[in-house]
């Protein structure tokens, strides 16, 4: 989905940056037939700017490296309250 929120979708093009150097941890112990096709992160930001309940989707990928990466990443996102607003955004995350 295309994030509609200026502000939100200027973080999320410099977070995809960041989250391109994660993918260098890999898959952990994944073997190849069990990785799915696309990964996203879903996330909600808070009236006061914090992203919180970030989950990676599929369900089940969390502890992968390159992934628990990118979710903490995510995690420690803070935006202007006063230019974007709340409610739930997801972006899709590159493979390893």
């Amino acid at each position: 989905g295309v994030i509609d929120d200026p502000t939100i979708a200027r973080a999320a093009k410099i977070l995809k940056r960041k989250f391109a150097k994660c993918t260098k941890h890999g898959w952990g112990e994944v073997p190849v037939k069990e990785r799915p096709a696309s990964m996203e992160i879903r996330f909600r930001i808070s009236a006061e700017g914090k992203a919180r309940e970030v989950r990676v989707e599929p369900p089940g990928f969390d502890d992968v490296p390159a992934f628990a990466c990118m979710a903490r990443i995510l995690e420690s996102l803070k935006v202007d309250p006063s230019t974007s607003k709340e409610g739930s955004y997801r972006l899709p995350l590159p493979h390893p």
